[in-house]
């Protein structure tokens, strides 16, 4: 059985040695610039980002000039797509190495074989004639419940019932989620 486990492929395992393998072209054409590198660079740069971006490594970056030069600001700057230019003296490839090294640290620790536990998928129900109301009441606030009757008064006569959302028996919880990171 442990020969079946070794000849299994691992997702990370390859991950980590193709973000290496990338690393060390990005190295390599640091010190030979030939047009061979820079192809095979090009060729494997699309596929590395996804990886780093899976990782929960990519940064954006915002990137100016000196103040005392003065010029354009650009905003969220995916360096991979600048992998040959260094701007303002930004060295782009050694960012790019930060962002693969954090990417294989994250990679080991687990990212990619994270599964969540006891998960339940709410199935949508449809129900015609109905809607829910998401606002925000103050209690103390006596012209905002005016407000909402008037709403439910007025669904009312268009034949749609409508309840305020946290007015429901229910225990769905409608997930937000912010995230610091750029996609």
């Amino acid at each position: 059985m442990a020969e079946n486990d070794d000849a299994r492929p691992n997702p990370s395992k390859e991950k980590i040695q193709k973000l290496r393998n990338f690393s060390g072209l990005l190295r390599e054409y640091g010190r030979n610039s030939s047009t061979q590198l820079r192809s095979q660079i090009n060729e494997e740069k699309g596929s590395v980002r996804r990886i780093v971006l899976e990782a929960h490594a990519l940064l954006l970056f915002y990137i100016s000039p000196p103040p005392l030069i003065g010029g354009f600001v650009e905003q969220n700057v995916d360096l991979f797509d600048r992998i040959f230019e260094d701007s303002y003296g930004i060295d782009v490839k050694a960012r790019i190495i930060d962002m693969i090294d954090v990417a294989i640290g994250n990679i080991k620790s687990g990212v990619f074989d994270r599964t969540v536990q006891n998960t339940e998928v709410a199935t949508p129900e449809i129900r015609p004639g109905y809607a829910f109301i998401a606002m925000s009441i103050d209690p103390a606030n006596k012209d905002l419940e005016d407000v909402l009757d008037a709403i439910k008064a007025a669904a009312k006569e268009l034949g749609i019932e409508a309840e305020r959302i946290d007015e429901q028996e229910s225990t769905i919880v409608l997930p937000i989620e912010f995230s610091k990171r750029y996609v």
